[in-house]
Formats: structure tokens, C-alpha cells, sequence
């Protein structure tokens, strides 16, 4: 334990004319008669203060700090600590305060201990997620907010009518790329996450004559179907059963632009 002599009032108790008494570590006196001065001394303790992590801002008695700071404080001495919050971290990051290791409001007042004390104030990191619909062809769930570090979040896509979803574009450490419209991330970092969609059209299958047997993509219709395809998304192939034509079977493929 850190100790420092410091002056406690009445530092001199008086005692003949001239004398002085009072918290003054220098005075003076006069000399008109014989004269006692006796200094008197109360240890002081060492206090830090600090934050986790580290590099939040923080007050003590009004000072702002950055950076953990040691003070020697008179026992029973009291003193105001206290902190802000959210405090940005840059792009995408920010710190919210939870809580002093003390229990105290986040600004407060301590009165200084007896022995080596070190007040802490807590912060949880959050990072901040973005999520869009590209091309506005649908919506996407969770809204763009703030999460905890390392919490796991679900998002989700729907394609408005006439559009179907195509995939998740993501960046960022702990985000998801790829084709499922429902996926998670987890947030080791800022993160964005744009959904695409693509329009659908309208393909008409048929015969001529009509009600003659044909397949799309192996699955077989023997009547006019409509299909609802993404245009440039895929290629799709039909052709009518060979017993229809006296030239064997009829394939083709083609991609819906």
C-alpha cells in the first residue's frame, strides 16, 4: 500500500500570542510571546481508476482521462467518478457502458478507503449490423442496428410478388454469402449484408395440337402450363414425348432473358 504524509486540518494547534492554526502547510507567525506549532499528518492511500476495456473515457472530480490514472487520496475524502456513454469506437464499433465494479451509478460519489482501491468501469463492445435490399425487389429482417460482440444474429429475406430472392452478399468478419435467404452472422466486427432479387417472367409451355404429353426440367405436364421464371437466372430445357412426332423427340433448351 502506497503511503504519503499529507496536511489534515487543524494542521497546528495554537498556543500562545502570534501562533497560527489552519489547513496551511507554509504560514507564518509573530513572536510576541513563547509559541507551540505542531503539524499534524493523516496517510493517504493509493486509488486507481480505470476502464475495461481499456481507452474509454472516464472523470474523476470533474478531469477527464483516457487512460487508467493513480491518485493518492486522503482516507474518508470524498470524490466524484464517472463516465459517458455509447462512446464510439469508429466505423461500426461502440461502447456501452454496464456498470462500475463498485456498484455505483454511472457518475457517483466514493469516499476514499483505507487501503489500495481500484475503481473500474465496464463497457460491452458492440458492432453495428447493416442490412439492405439491393435492388429493392424485396425485404430483409433484422432492421440495420447494434449487437453485442460475438452475439449471433438470424437474418432473413422475402422477395416482394414478382421477384424471387438469388442470395446474400456479406463483408466483414463473421458474415454470410451465399443462396440461402435465411442464414445467421455473428458479429466479431462490423457487418453488411445486401439481399438480391431478380424479377420474375412468365413462360407458357404448350402443344399444337393441344393436350399432347411434355416435360420442363424431367417433370411431365400434358396440358398448357404456366411457369414463373428469373429471367438470366438458369436454363430450363423441354421437349414433347416421342410418340408425337413421327421425327423422334423434340429438345430444347433455353435461358429466359
Amino acid at each position: 500500500m502506497r503511503r504519503q504524509a499529507a496536511v489534515a486540518s487543524p494542521v497546528r494547534p495554537r498556543s500562545g500570542s502570534g501562533s497560527y492554526s489552519g489547513p496551511n502547510a507554509s504560514a507564518s507567525v509573530n513572536m510576541n510571546a513563547p509559541i507551540n506549532e505542531t503539524a499534524s499528518f493523516s496517510q493517504q492511500v493509493s486509488v486507481t481508476v480505470t476502464t475495461n476495456p481499456v481507452g474509454r473515457s472516464f472523470t474523476v472530480d470533474g478531469q477527464t482521462y483516457f487512460s487508467a490514472q493513480a491518485f493518492s487520496w486522503s482516507p474518508g475524502s470524498q470524490h466524484t467518478i464517472g463516465t459517458t456513454t455509447p462512446q464510439s469506437g469508429g466505423t461500426g464499433v461502440q461502447f456501452v457502458w454496464s456498470g462500475w465494479n463498485d456498484g455505483g451509478a454511472i457518475s457517483h460519489a466514493v469516499t476514499a478507503p483505507g487501503s489500495t482501491t481500484t475503481y473500474t468501469a465496464n463497457f460491452t463492445t458492440q458492432y453495428y449490423l447493416t442490412t439492405s435490399a439491393g435492388n429493392g425487389g424485396g425485404t430483409v429482417s433484422p432492421a440495420s442496428q447494434w449487437y453485442n460482440a460475438g452475439q449471433n444474429v438470424g437474418i432473413s429475406a422475402s422477395a416482394n410478388q414478382g421477384y424471387q430472392f438469388v442470395s446474400w452478399a456479406g463483408s466483414g468478419s463473421g458474415s454470410y454469402s451465399g443462396s440461402n435467404a435465411s442464414a445467421s452472422v455473428n458479429m466479431n466486427a462490423p457487418i453488411n449484408e445486401t439481399a438480391s432479387f431478380s424479377q420474375q417472367v412468365s413462360v407458357t409451355v404448350t402443344t399444337n395440337p393441344v393436350g399432347r404429353s411434355f416435360t420442363v426440367d424431367g417433370q411431365s405436364y400434358s396440358a398448357t402450363h404456366i411457369f414463373r421464371l428469373v429471367a438470366g437466372h438458369a436454363a430450363h430445357n423441354w421437349y414433347d414425348h416421342p410418340s408425337i412426332r413421327r421425327h423422334g423427340s423434340a429438345v430444347r433448351l433455353v435461358r429466359v432473358e
